[in-house]
């Protein structure tokens, strides 16, 4: 699997941090709101988390949204450790009208270990 350019996920990320202050949502799933139920996390964790990603969280992507093939690839993933919990994250940034927003997909245990970062020290 090909990973994204240093620069590229900086760039990514310098867009994520502006956007989430502009908005900020998460797909209705039970994975996701499970998984804040299960470990006592709170929504305000699970921002936190994602405000916090850094180049050395990135671990895949950019990648097709299978919803909305024809668009470019834009999904990232990146993985954190939360309160000695492993935590698989998906997000994407997406143009509502004129607000730009971070739409978070997934937010819950990766069902299958992450083995590599490539920008990880």
């Amino acid at each position: 699997m090909p990973y994204a350019k240093r620069e590229d996920v900086e760039s990514f990320l310098a867009k994520l941090h502006h956007a989430i202050q502009s908005g900020f949502y998460v797909v209705d799933r039970d994975k996701n709101f499970n998984f804040l139920l299960l470990h006592g996390f709170s929504v305000q964790d699970r921002r936190e988390a994602i405000e916090s990603l850094c180049v050395e969280n990135y671990f895949g992507g950019p990648e097709k949204d299978r919803d909305f093939p024809a668009q470019p690839a834009c999904i990232w993933k990146f993985a954190v450790t939360l309160e000695g919990v492993d935590i698989y994250i998906k997000l994407k940034i997406v143009e509502e009208g004129a607000k730009v927003r971070v739409k978070c997909l997934s937010f819950h245990e990766p069902e299958q270990p992450i083995t590599h970062y490539p920008y990880k020290r």
